[in-house]
C-alpha cells in the first residue's frame, strides 16, 4: 500500500481571502494564457518567428507572451495571436464563491476516495464494503475505496 501522503494545501479555506485569491489566479492566468499559446504554436509546428510574423510582431514579443512572468498582453494581442493559431479566444469569469465550491468539492473527494484501477479479471472481494465497482471499458474497472489516502 502507498505510504505517502497528499500535501493539503488547503486552498478552498485560502480564497476566502480576496487578495490571495486575486494573487494565485492572476498568476495561474498569465501561466495559463502563456502555456497554451506555446502548446498550440507547437503543434502546428510553428518557428517563434514564423509564429511572430503571423501575429505581426516581433519574435522578441512572442517570446515575451510565452513566458509565464508576462501579463501585459491586451485584449487585441490575445485575438491576432488567436487568429494566427486558427484558434477562438474564450474567457471565462467564474465568481469566486463558485471557485470556493470547486476547491471544497475536490478537496473533499482527495480526503475521502482513492481511485484503485486493476486489470480485467482481478475480482474484488465480495465481502468488502469499502469497495465501490464503478462501470468502466471493457480493458480494466474501477474501484473506489471509502476512507483517507
Amino acid at each position: 500500500m502507498d505510504s505517502t501522503k497528499p500535501i493539503k494545501l488547503n486552498l478552498a479555506e485560502k480564497f476566502a481571502d480576496k487578495e490571495y485569491f486575486d494573487a494565485f489566479f492572476s498568476e495561474r492566468a498569465s501561466d495559463d494564457i502563456a502555456s497554451k499559446i506555446k502548446e498550440l504554436r507547437e503543434l502546428q509546428e510553428l518557428s517563434q518567428i514564423k509564429f511572430a510574423e503571423l501575429c505581426e510582431m516581433k519574435q522578441s514579443a512572442v517570446s515575451r507572451i510565452e513566458s509565464a512572468e508576462y501579463s501585459g498582453w491586451n485584449f487585441k494581442t490575445l485575438l491576432r495571436v488567436a487568429s494566427a493559431l486558427d484558434a477562438r479566444l474564450a474567457i471565462t469569469l467564474i465568481p469566486r464563491a463558485e471557485v470556493i465550491a470547486e476547491y471544497q468539492r475536490k478537496e473533499l473527494e482527495d480526503t475521502h476516495m482513492k481511485v484503485v484501477e486493476l486489470p480485467t479479471g482481478v475480482a474484488m472481494p465480495s465481502t468488502s464494503s469499502n469497495f465501490v465497482t464503478l462501470p468502466s471499458d471493457e480493458a480494466t474497472f474501477h474501484a473506489v475505496e471509502i476512507g483517507t489516502k
